[in-house]
């Protein structure tokens, strides 16, 4: 059938069988095999060998397998092709940051109380193109913890998050640890700028977006509450506030001195604490966590 037909075709093809037999019984030992190698395994070894590895870097892929088959060995092997991993110290770096990578993924469904029956899925798709973005396994931890207070309970919704904050910078443990605790802080001014316009409802991510415009406008917190009591009554006094806020922009308006016919007395607002260890960043997680409970 392969058209092996002549002596010295039959000589060659022999020999090929008797040199490499003991190469692929070190390869069944590697991966627990128990069986003797037959025929058919030759042409793996030889599809290997144009695919440019040589076979003490065959034999360590094998062994980090431990267990398996040569259909498993040759998805690796096909796969650290691809990744243009040939010798024995790529081979180790990729198998060994794969392994990492699967065992976080794992850490991060049970952090989002998700099953996983296929983690690798999870791992090609999210987990690695997180840690290709440079977020460590302690920031992903941490986020993971963050997306299930938040009900983003899920890979979906913990990408949402990643991406939302990647694009504002907060990358790092320490850069997650200040975001979380200006967003409560931010939480709970949002949370009294409801109260004031006399809505009944928690903040949104709208909102939070409406308050970081308008403290780049240049305005503190005592004239956006301000804003918050001329729009009370409103039909959308969110809204409302950005047109008033934007009024006074357009006037120079900064300070609630200024303000035509109001007075206002001024509050001392508390700086944001620096947060720098486990516990607190779990205590800030936690605070969040509240405002999400049905």
């Amino acid at each position: 059938q392969r058209g092996i037909l002549t002596a010295a075709q039959v000589e060659k093809e022999l020999s090929f069988y008797s040199k490499d037999t003991n190469n692929l019984r070190q390869i069944f030992r590697a991966l627990n095999l128990k069986r003797k190698p037959d025929v058919a395994d030759g042409e793996y070894l030889k599809a290997w060998r144009k695919m440019e590895f040589e076979f003490e870097n065959i034999l360590f892929a094998a062994s980090r397998l431990k267990r398996g088959n040569l259909e498993k060995l040759d998805a690796v092997l096909k796969e650290l092709y691809a990744n243009r991993c040939f010798s024995r110290e790529e081979i180790d770096y990729y198998l060994s940051r794969k392994e990492a990578l699967l065992n976080e993924t794992y850490r991060i469904a049970k952090k989002l109380g998700v099953y996983l029956s296929y983690a690798e899925t999870y791992m090609e798709k999210y987990t690695s193109g997180w840690a290709a973005l440079g977020y460590s396994d302690e920031a992903l931890d941490s986020i993971a913890d963050y997306s299930f207070a938040v009900k983003k309970r899920s890979f979906e919704g913990m990408d949402e998050v990643i991406r939302n904050w990647y694009e504002k910078g907060v990358v790092s443990l320490e850069s997650i640890q200040e975001h979380l605790a200006l967003l409560n802080k931010s939480e709970k001014f949002l949370s009294e700028i409801l109260k004031l316009c006399q809505i009944s409802r928690r903040p949104t991510a709208a909102d939070h977006d409406a308050l970081g415009v308008w403290q780049s406008w240049g305005f503190d917190e005592d004239m956006i509450r301000a804003a918050a009591k001329e729009s009370v009554g409103k039909a959308n006094p969110i809204p409302y506030m950005s047109a008033i806020l934007s009024s006074w922009k357009a006037k120079n308006v900064h300070s609630v001195g200024e303000i035509p016919l109001r007075t206002s007395a001024e509050q001392s607002t508390p700086k944001t604490k620096r947060v720098t260890s486990k516990e607190e960043m779990d205590a800030l997680i936690a605070e969040v966590a509240k405002r999400y409970q049905v």
